[in-house]
């Protein structure tokens, strides 16, 4: 309690780990784990209460990549490591592992079987913060949802101050075997997108934590040969981090500004993600250089213009092969 009212008086932020202020923290409720499906003509996915992360994505059009599945059902079903999970790094506000976040009906929209719009929410059982993810389905663009995090400060005295992390996280699974002929079986790979360069990892390079700090982070991106999970900040972050979790996990980690929240106030953040195929034109329209996370190699000054006339050709004659031909 003298804590926060100090805090109140002196403007300086308050750790959570401090006293909790007399306030009654409700009892903690044990919340069911439940799915929530996001569709649109290209793509589907599932969502959970479980890290209110995604559980599964099938891409529906085109019909090429339909063969593939879920682009997620390598993960173990008990994996904590799901796709677009939420961190702090200043230990002013901690997210346990195993969270299952509350589901909010009523700020959620349902369209026939299927969202456009889910909101997940937890409540801190000391009453001192709450924090929403808000997913909403882009209906302009294909594979893309927009992500809003919002941080409420609960407290009624004390400034609540942290930075927030975004994980975009792969799995490699081991049982993968490389071979002669392929020597990346899943071929995972980590993005970060700095204002100035590019920089990217393959599961196998990263054998401790790699760190770019040093200029704004337009995007990061997990890769998985033909797919890719990136997440753009609406501003700029200011950390990238490439790191392996937990042996079999490939981690790329996003790091934005630290942000304080006065009493009663909230501090919003706000992702726009990709969950698709690494489809140049598509990646294009999304912009940020989005289409970059295409790696042609030593000889990209060769394949794009290849590429351009082999779509030129599929386009005249439909037949992927003749236009190779």
């Amino acid at each position: 309690t003298n804590t926060a009212q100090t805090a109140a008086q002196t403007g300086t932020p308050v750790k959570l780990t401090d006293p909790a202020p007399p306030t009654k923290a409700e009892p903690q409720k044990e919340l069911p784990i439940e799915q929530h499906v996001m569709a649109s003509e290209y793509s589907s996915v599932t969502l959970t209460t479980a890290g209110a992360r995604l559980l599964a994505a099938e891409i529906a059009k085109p019909e090429q990549y339909q063969a593939e599945g879920d682009l997620l059902d390598a993960f173990p079903k008990d994996s904590a490591h799901y796709p677009f999970g939420l961190g702090f790094t200043q230990n002013s506000i901690a997210l346990r592992r195993g969270l299952v976040w509350a589901f909010v009906a009523a700020e959620s929209t349902k369209a026939g079987e299927t969202y456009t719009k889910v909101t997940y929410r937890h409540s801190d059982p000391g009453g001192r913060f709450e924090i929403d993810k808000v997913y909403t389905l882009d209906k302009e663009r294909p594979y893309m949802l927009d992500l809003t995090v919002v941080v409420k400060n609960k407290l009624p005295q004390g400034v609540i101050a942290d930075a927030l992390a975004l994980d975009i996280t792969g799995y490699l699974d081991p049982s993968e075997e490389k071979s002669v002929l392929d020597m990346r079986p899943g071929g995972l790979e980590s993005i970060c997108r700095l204002e100035d360069d590019l920089e990217r990892e393959l599961f196998d390079s990263v054998e401790n934590p790699l760190v770019f700090d040093e200029e704004p982070v337009t995007w990061g991106a997990v890769d998985k040969r033909y797919f890719l999970f990136a997440a753009i900040p609406e501003k700029s972050a200011t950390k990238c981090v490439m790191e392996r979790v937990d042996e079999d996990y490939l981690q790329t980690r996003i790091v934005s500004a630290e942000f304080s929240v006065p009493p009663g106030g909230a501090h919003s953040m706000k992702y726009s993600l990709f969950v698709g195929p690494k489809d140049h034109d598509r990646l294009t329209e999304v912009g940020y250089g989005l289409e970059e996370s295409v790696d042609y190699g030593v000889l990209t000054f060769l394949c794009i213009p290849l590429r351009w006339a082999l779509v030129l050709f599929h386009g005249w004659l439909g037949n992927w092969g003749l236009a190779i031909i």
